[in-house]
């Protein structure tokens, strides 16, 4: 075609590119790969004449010169376009933009708040508010404060001091090994038969064998001697002449109805008195005279006749203070005489249990002496407290001839140790004297019977 045909196509190879507006001519181009390939719709990106400028990119390399490929005509080989890196601090919104600060050395009050600023970031509904620092006071106190503040400085001063203290005051009373062989030197000395002796307070480490060997040294019984109530009480120390008190930790000595004789100060809060005692009005020992007793157990209410009696039987073991009444094969059905955990101490007195449920344990006295009182002490063996949820409470009736005279009735968790006395008139001379011992439930209900006949001062 020698002219250009306006209903003819144009000289384009590529369906896909637009169509050229009529009279426009432009030479054939080949478009090409960097690695020669033919493509033969891949427009041109670099100087292209049929591009809008508008839809030209904003960057671009040169174009290419046209080179002889051997393929003829003017034919150019496509390049990749070389974009530069963009910016990207460029391209942050202006409110993210690194703003210049002010220098360190600025005043505060050159400070401009930034509420005041116009804001580059117009969707922010509010913008936060720059407020100079406030200097506040650290030793600025209230009264009460310092007051408190005090208080704790002096209580934690106390809780360092006094505990030093007490320390000190312990290392002053404490007994030493010494300090205990010179009061148990002392006691040997001045030892004589029918003594007493006793410890204050009686828990101390007071090494009691000191003095046992001091006793034996003389032929005495330390154990007979030993009074083991605290308080002391001159009811456990009766039938003997004058009582030696060995006192630790600066408890001193003193005793109700004695009289002072001397004091010996042997240091280290050690120290030991001897006193002198009355003489003693007891006439009749119920407890050491246990094996005179007729004992019986029965139903409580029913006729003491109908009662089965316990006879006594002598015993070497020194458990039961030379014998028992046998009540049967179980031990504490028996009756017997010892040492007990009674009233807070350890006591001398009668072992009696109630039999069984609704019985009642009795011991007769009869053929006794003249007495002007009647005296004892009463209360429930440390087994029966320890078992107080068990069984009933423990009752005590005495009975002089046809009248009764005393009654006591202990609760099973009843740790007390009991005095009574009661005065003896003409017609209760020569008069049996009874002592029965019931409970409702007998589980456990284990006390300790002391008495005792004593004549008029």
């Amino acid at each position: 075609m020698s002219a250009a045909d306006p209903n003819e196509p144009t000289h384009n190879d590529d369906a896909a590119d637009p169509a050229q507006a009529p009279g426009l001519e432009r030479p054939r181009h080949r478009h090409f790969t960097d690695t020669g390939t033919f493509v033969p719709g891949l427009h041109s990106i670099a100087n292209s004449d049929d591009r809008d400028p508008e839809w030209a990119p904003t960057e671009s390399v040169a174009p290419v010169p046209p080179a002889d490929d051997g393929l003829g005509g003017d034919t150019r080989r496509w390049q990749p376009v070389a974009e530069t890196q963009p910016d990207g601090a460029a391209q942050l919104p202006d409110f993210l933009q690194d703003q210049p600060t002010e220098p360190d050395s600025a005043a505060v009050a050159d400070a401009v708040p930034m509420a005041a600023a116009p804001s580059a970031h117009a969707p922010l509904a509010f913008a936060p508010v720059y407020e100079p620092p406030q200097v506040v006071a650290l030793n600025a106190r209230s009264p009460l404060q310092r007051a408190a503040a005090w208080l704790g400085l002096g209580l934690l001063m106390a809780a360092v001091a006094v505990p030093l203290w007490q320390r000190q005051v312990r290392a002053r009373v404490e007994p030493t090994d010494a300090a205990l062989a010179r009061a148990a030197e002392r006691v040997a000395q001045g030892l004589q038969a029918g003594d007493a002796i006793a410890f204050v307070p009686h828990w101390g480490a007071n090494r009691p064998w000191l003095f046992a060997k001091a006793y034996a040294d003389k032929g005495l019984d330390f154990d007979a001697a030993f009074v083991q109530g605290a308080p002391i009480d001159l009811w456990d120390a009766d039938g003997h002449r004058r009582l030696w008190v060995v006192s630790t930790h600066g408890r001193g000595a003193s005793v109700a109805g004695a009289q002072s004789v001397r004091h010996d100060d042997m240091g280290q809060g050690a120290a030991v008195d001897l006193f002198q005692l009355a003489s003693s009005t007891t006439v009749f020992d119920f407890s050491k005279q246990l094996r005179q007793a007729d004992q019986r157990v029965g139903r409580t209410g029913t006729s003491p006749d109908t009662w089965t009696p316990c006879p006594w039987q002598d015993s070497a073991d020194p458990k039961f203070g030379g014998g028992v009444h046998q009540c049967g094969s179980q031990e504490w059905k028996n009756t017997w005489r010892t040492l007990h955990e009674v009233g807070n101490s350890r006591r001398w007195g009668i072992f009696v249990h109630p039999p069984f449920e609704h019985g009642t344990l009795r011991l007769a006295y009869s053929d006794l002496p003249r007495a002007a009182v009647l005296a004892g002490r009463f209360g429930n063996r440390l087994w029966a407290v320890r078992h107080g949820d068990e069984g009933s409470s423990t009752a005590l009736r005495i009975t002089i001839g046809a009248r009764q005279v005393y009654t006591k009735t202990l609760p099973p968790d009843d740790f007390g140790w009991y005095a009574f006395s009661v005065a003896l008139g003409p017609d209760d001379q020569g008069q049996p004297v009874i002592f029965e011992i019931e409970a409702a439930k007998d589980a456990w209900r284990e006390a300790v019977l002391d008495a005792r006949l004593l004549a008029i001062p």
